[in-house]
C-alpha cells in the first residue's frame, strides 16, 4: 500500500505521480497554500450544508455547484492550470481554453460517525482539502493519501475511492471538483437550472 503523506512545510510544489497497479493513471497533485482563501471555503462550506447522507457522501454536502462562481474556487482553478499545463493533458490550452469544459464544484463536510462510499467519477476529478481528517483510500491502486491542509490531487476518471468512517471529534472539510470534457451543453443546461431550483428551495 502507497501512503501519500504531503509534506506541511512544503508550500508551492507540485507533483505527477504515475501508478500503474492494476492498470496506469497519472495522478497530479501539490498544496495550495492560501490559507484566507481556503477558511473562507471551509466557512462557506459550514454555512451551506444543504443535505447530508442522500449522495456516495454520507455526510454533509453543498448544492453541486455552490463554487463555481466564487472569487475562491476561481482563484485556486487558476492555480492549478498554470501549475500543470505542461504536465496534465487535462490543462492544455486547446481543452481548457478552447473546447471549455463544464466544472461542477462543491464541499464536503464529515464528523464523527460519517463516511465516503466506494464510487467513482465518470469524469476528471480535483480534491482540494481545508483540513486534515480521514484518509482517501484507493483500493485499486493500493493508494491510501493522508489529506493535510491545502494539499490537492487531480484525478483521471473512473478511479474507485472512499473515505472510511470518521472516529474522532475531528470535522473533516474539502472541496470537489468534477470536470467534463466536451460536454453536452443541452444537458448541462438542464442540470444548471435543477441546481438553481435547488437553491431556492
Amino acid at each position: 500500500m502507497i501512503v501519500i503523506d504531503p509534506i506541511k512545510d512544503e508550500e508551492n510544489f507540485t507533483y505527477s505521480t504515475i501508478v500503474t497497479y492494476p492498470k496506469t493513471t497519472q495522478i497530479s497533485h501539490g498544496v495550495y497554500d492560501n490559507i484566507v482563501d481556503m477558511m473562507n471555503m471551509t466557512t462557506m462550506i459550514k454555512t451551506n450544508i444543504i443535505e447530508r447522507g442522500t449522495t456516495n457522501v454520507k455526510g454533509g454536502k453543498t448544492g453541486w455547484t455552490f463554487f463555481n462562481d466564487t472569487p475562491e474556487f476561481g482563484r485556486f482553478l487558476n492555480y492549478i492550470v498554470k501549475k500543470h499545463q505542461n504536465t496534465n493533458p487535462l490543462f492544455t490550452k486547446e481543452k481548457w481554453y478552447i473546447n471549455k469544459p463544464e466544472i461542477q464544484a462543491w464541499g464536503n463536510e464529515l464528523v464523527k460517525g460519517e463516511h465516503v462510499q466506494m464510487h467513482i467519477h465518470q469524469s476528471y476529478h480535483i480534491i482540494l482539502y481545508l483540513t486534515e481528517g480521514s484518509p482517501l483510500v484507493v483500493p485499486e491502486l493500493k493508494i491510501t493519501i493522508k489529506p493535510q491542509v491545502g494539499s490537492y490531487y487531480i484525478f483521471e476518471p473512473n478511479i474507485l475511492h472512499g473515505v472510511p468512517e470518521v472516529t474522532d471529534d475531528s470535522t473533516r472539510y474539502n472541496l470537489v471538483a468534477n470536470i467534463t470534457e466536451n460536454p453536452d451543453w443541452e444537458v448541462s443546461k438542464k442540470i444548471n437550472l435543477n441546481n438553481k431550483k435547488e437553491k431556492i428551495k
